[in-house]
């Protein structure tokens, strides 16, 4: 260790205690010294991990979800007979139902915070316009999307989010129009280069991203795009191509999570991260699950979040929860 200045140029630094392991952390691959234990440690690379969260009370597939790890939301859902409006709200260990919402539907679009959140879109069975507001205890109908669909991707907060593509038949399966939210009216803004539905979105209203989706007929596909608050370009694509999976984070630090292909027909737990050019392949989720609610827009993050619900194929109420964090090692010498 005498040589380490003259190797490196700097001095090791010297704590009293070790510093946080959480991700990101300026003391990735940094060596320092532990004074109270009088040894040489560093933080290894980030790594994630999927681990057990608490159970949901209805299990359910065709949710939406938003919020965080620790403070999430789930609602809506396709349960036979019919379609729900079941919420649930997440305190980082255990679900609580609270006040359902006005309109019951199946696979609409869901973003924000546990206690700000926005439900758009979906089916009621039919293909619905409807957009509601969660304040934390109640929903509220608001004003509805320019174009009913299903299946829509979702970013941002309750007065400034987005609404991504999504299925609107009977004019088309595949959608491209982007429709922005100011938190009283929804305004069509630039198209996505690619039509398609049922992607794995999230974001904010000027930092998004839509992954995967299906481009029916075609199976679906792997293409990404960025939304930078005016236009979408297209980025580094999925390793996996699939639909109806998770997504948490923004165009700049995402992780995607489970989802499903048609051709073959095969459920994922594949989980991949994105830095914003690339995608990367990680750990994988426990159990291979689509439709599932997750934490969407502005408070989720690349390395916190969490899956929850979904068909496996038969319905689930399980939650899983994803970290990335540091492993501290300590140096040993001869």
């Amino acid at each position: 260790m005498a040589t380490y200045r003259k190797d490196k140029g700097i001095n090791v630094k010297s704590y009293t205690v070790d510093p946080s392991n959480a991700h990101p952390s300026a003391f990735e691959g940094k060596l320092y010294y532990n004074s109270s234990e009088g040894l040489f440690k560093y933080q290894t690379l980030g790594l994630g991990a999927w681990a057990s969260g608490g159970n949901m009370n209805t299990a359910r597939g065709g949710s939406a979800g938003s919020g965080s790890q620790t403070a999430g939301l789930v609602f809506t859902g396709d349960i036979s007979p019919g379609v729900q409006s079941i919420t649930e709200s997440y305190d980082g260990s255990s679900w609580t139902e609270v006040n359902d919402l006005n309109t019951a539907r199946a696979s609409p679009g869901g973003t924000g915070t546990s206690t700000a959140t926005l439900c758009f879109g979906g089916i009621e069975p039919g293909n619905t316009d409807k957009n509601e507001s969660f304040n934390g205890t109640s929903w509220t109908e608001v004003n509805d999307l320019n174009t009913a669909r299903a299946y829509p991707g979702g970013a941002g907060l309750t007065t400034a989010a987005i609404c991504i593509a999504g299925q609107i038949p009977p004019d088309t399966f595949n959608s491209v129009i982007t429709e922005s939210f100011d938190g009283t009216s929804w305004t069509e803004v630039g198209d996505l280069n690619t039509a398609r539905h049922a992607m794995l979105c999230s974001g904010t209203q000027s930092a998004a991203f839509g992954a995967g989706g299906h481009t029916y007929p075609s199976p679906y596909t792997d293409v990404n795009e960025l939304w930078n608050g005016t236009a979408w370009t297209e980025s580094g694509d999925l390793n996996t191509s699939r639909g109806v999976g998770g997504a948490s984070g923004d165009s700049s630090a995402a992780v995607v999570y489970g989802g499903f292909q048609s051709s073959p027909p095969a459920f994922y737990a594949v989980t991949e991260s994105f830095d914003g050019s690339t995608w990367t392949e990680v750990a994988d989720l426990s159990t291979a699950r689509r439709e599932a609610g997750s934490t969407v827009g502005s408070a989720a993050t690349s390395s916190l979040a969490a899956y929850f619900g979904g068909k496996a194929p038969s319905v689930s109420n399980a939650t899983e929860e994803w970290a990335v964090t540091h492993t501290l090692k300590k140096v040993t010498t001869a």
